[in-house]
Order: C-alpha cells, then sequence, then structure tokens
C-alpha cells in the first residue's frame, strides 16, 4: 500500500536526519500521512493557511514532539517522503504542480508547529512553576493593560493582594513541602474563585494577586471568605479599586491596605493578650 511506503520512508529519512537522534521515530505516522494523502487530494486554498485536513492533528504532532526543531526536522523527512514516494511517480505533465502543492502544504504546516512552539514556550515564561498560574511578569503586563482600558472605558477594575499567613513557620515546623502544598492550595483557589475575565497570579514568595475586571469588591473579608470556602490555608487580603479618574498606582495601594490591616490585627492581638 502506498501510505505504508510513505511511513517506512518517513521513517527511514528521520533515522538519518543529522537534526534528529539516530533512533527518531516519527510523531503520529499514520495520522500525520492520513492528513497529508486528504490535503493532496484536494485543492489547495495557496496561500490562505493550514490545510484543513491537518486541523485536526498537528495540535497534537507539535504537543508530542516537543522541540519545534525535531517536530521542523520531521516535516522536512516527511516532505521529501512523500515526493519519492508519490509524487516522482506521478505523470511527468503532473509533477510540478504536485510538487508546488506539496511545498505549500508542507511549509503552511510548518508555520503553525513554529507558532505553536513560541506560543508554548511565551505561555511557560509567564507561568509560575510550582502553582501553575500566571507569574509577576505576566502580572505586570496584565495589570498595565487592564489599567489602561479602565481608564479608557470609565469601568471600574479591582486588584486583590493577597498574602499567607504563617508560611515561614510552616515551613520551619513541617518542610518546604508543607509550605509549597500551601501555596499550590491558594493558587487552586484562586482559580476556583476567579471567573474567566479576571486574573490569577503569584507574585512573590507568599505573595499572589487577583486581578477583578469590571469589578468593585466591597472589602477584602468577601476575598478571604471565597478563598477559604474554596479551600486556601488562612490568608490576608488588600484591596485597591480603579473607580472613575483614580489615580494611584494600584498594587502599592494594594500593598498598603494589606499592610494597614496586618498592623491593626497584631494591635488587636497585643491588647487581647495583654487585657
Amino acid at each position: 500500500m502506498q501510505a505504508d511506503r510513505v511511513r517506512r520512508r518517513w521513517a527511514d529519512l528521520c533515522r538519518w536526519d543529522p537534526a534528529l537522534p539516530p533512533d527518531a521515530e516519527p510523531t503520529m505516522a499514520g495520522p500525520m500521512v492520513d492528513a497529508l494523502y486528504a490535503a493532496f487530494d484536494h485543492p489547495q486554498p495557496l496561500g490562505w493557511g493550514l490545510d484543513p485536513a491537518f486541523e485536526p492533528v498537528v495540535g497534537d504532532f507539535a504537543a508530542i514532539v516537543g522541540s519545534v526543531d525535531a517536530a521542523l526536522a520531521q516535516l522536512v523527512c516527511l516532505h521529501e517522503a512523500f515526493r519519492q514516494v508519490v509524487v516522482d511517480e506521478l505523470d511527468e505533465a503532473e509533477r510540478d504542480e504536485a510538487r508546488r502543492r506539496l511545498d505549500m502544504i508542507i511549509h503552511r504546516t510548518m508555520i503553525v508547529v513554529g507558532e505553536a512552539a513560541v506560543h508554548h514556550l511565551v505561555e511557560e515564561a509567564l507561568t509560575d512553576p510550582l502553582t501553575g498560574v500566571r507569574n509577576r511578569r505576566a502580572f505586570e503586563i496584565d495589570l498595565e493593560r487592564e489599567t489602561a482600558r479602565a481608564r479608557r472605558h470609565r469601568r471600574p477594575l479591582t486588584l486583590a493582594v493577597i498574602d499567607v499567613d504563617g508560611l515561614k513557620r510552616l515551613n520551619d515546623a513541617k518542610g518546604h513541602g508543607a509550605g509549597d502544598q500551601a501555596l499550590r492550595a491558594v493558587a487552586e483557589a484562586l482559580r476556583r474563585t476567579a471567573r474567566r475575565e479576571d486574573g490569577a497570579y503569584r507574585i512573590g514568595g507568599d505573595e499572589f494577586a487577583l486581578l477583578l475586571v469590571d469589578s468593585v469588591v466591597p472589602g477584602e473579608d468577601v476575598v478571604v471568605d471565597r478563598l477559604r470556602e474554596a479551600g486556601a490555608p488562612a490568608c490576608s487580603v488588600g484591596l485597591a479599586c480603579l473607580v472613575d479618574d483614580t489615580d494611584d498606582d494600584l498594587l502599592e495601594r494594594a500593598d498598603r491596605r494589606l499592610y494597614e490591616l496586618r498592623r491593626a490585627r497584631r494591635r488587636r492581638s497585643r491588647a487581647g493578650r495583654s487585657a
């Protein structure tokens, strides 16, 4: 069967390609070859992106291969295998057009694979590896964008800064594994309580942020209660809201509010012990 010959030839070429390991095997060989045949068998929308036949498989292909270099090398080998087994066996009058169609199909697939790899790297660079929420850099980008949007459209914006209570004591008493678990619990609670348009971030060692778009939160207790109900450990929260023409720095105001609330709580605790 011709498709089996393409797959075997693709495997041979992958093993000889210097960009791939000597024992390299084509990724998703069956679905990829089937997609190439399907794309090749109907007229090409030249210049209009990925062929529809590849849409169901190319994302999985890029994710499984992992390295963009390996993915592109495999596609080069697939191109060559299909040319040798299929295109070169066509009548001479058909070969030039068939080669152009093959080039277009594979080149467009390479572009999509490259874009998927870049997107993955960007997301990785903006994600906190311990908790899976977005990191400080992502927070700074999103805060700047949402602040500008809220001011332009005169829409409310709320920033909640969240500190995990007693994280150092927990690390000292039970080890950093327990502290890491507490941080992951806060991150999971933030994911559960945030709306689709909101953003959850880890912006420091034990500090998180929740960016609430088009929203005014009446008080810190509301956020604390929601996090506790979603499984978070004890946390302290400071809020800052951008409404109308407020011009202060949201993060600075939320941090200051968090500090004031903690200081007031310590005063009450000391007063209770001395009573």
